[in-house]
């Protein structure tokens, strides 16, 4: 019990929370990068018109049979940047967080303890985490989600590439196109983090499930341009109509 007590109370120095953390995240994008492909393809399907929706099964043999087994890597350098990047400063700015949270309730060890447990304060803490790593990598993962989208023009197939393309039609600040349904996504998945151990599958995947439909309106604004002849309302507007209808829920992060 002692042992316990002296393994929960031991607290890792922010740097290697934040490095753990991030390579965990960005080993993990290695792998789930193809479904990630599959999610960005069925989330745009809405936009082409009149052509019959697939499902992940059906979406993940086209890209087979028309682009190849390489195709499911798209997009895979600004992902494994973005896995680092967002995974470290999300989870590990969890903690920190949460104790600057704590500080500012009470200056009272006691009472410092007992406002660590709350569910409140550990909600706000997640979300903030998840909020500050989504708006600071968001331009990560716009060039992540423009690599995997299809029928890339010829210029547009690398990721600088792709930078240099966002940058000429929307400025430096277009990278952060996208930023509030993504920021606010992340809060939502952040927080799902907090369930227990043995209810975090369900949670996850109810909390993944009703975060669909921002991660559809991120996608779309993400292929987007402040110059689309589809104003940005319109798009927004079929993005959370197409979301319910198999709008490719993310496998999770």
């Amino acid at each position: 019990m002692g042992i316990t007590k002296e393994v929960e109370s031991v607290r890792l120095p922010l740097y290697l929370d934040l490095g753990i953390s991030g390579l965990s995240v960005a080993s993990a994008t290695c792998f789930t990068n193809p479904i990630d492909v599959c999610k960005t393809r069925l989330q745009l399907q809405a936009q082409v018109q009149g052509q019959k929706p697939l499902g992940i099964v059906s979406m993940s043999a086209r890209i087979l049979r028309q682009e190849g087994l390489a195709s499911l890597t798209a997009g895979m350098a600004p992902s494994v940047a973005r896995g680092l990047l967002y995974g470290g400063l999300r989870l590990g700015l969890y903690a920190p967080t949460k104790r600057m949270l704590v500080a500012l309730q009470s200056t009272n060890p006691q009472h410092q303890q007992q406002a660590e447990q709350g569910l409140g304060l550990k909600i706000m803490a997640g979300s903030m985490s998840g909020c500050l790593a989504a708006a600071i990598t968001n331009p990560t993962e716009l060039l992540k989600t423009r690599l995997q989208a299809p029928n890339l023009k010829p210029e547009q197939t690398t990721t600088v590439g792709v930078l240099r393309a966002v940058v000429a039609a929307d400025g430096v600040q277009g990278l952060w196109r996208g930023a509030i349904p993504g920021m606010a996504r992340a809060a939502t998945l952040t927080v799902s983090l907090l369930a227990q151990l043995a209810s975090s599958m369900l949670t996850g995947l109810v909390t993944t499930t009703a975060a669909n439909p921002m991660d559809v309106v991120k996608t779309i604004m993400y292929t987007s341009n402040k110059n689309a002849p589809v104003a940005q309302e319109q798009q927004l507007a079929a993005a959370v109509a197409a979301a319910p209808a198999g709008g490719g829920a993310h496998p999770g992060e």
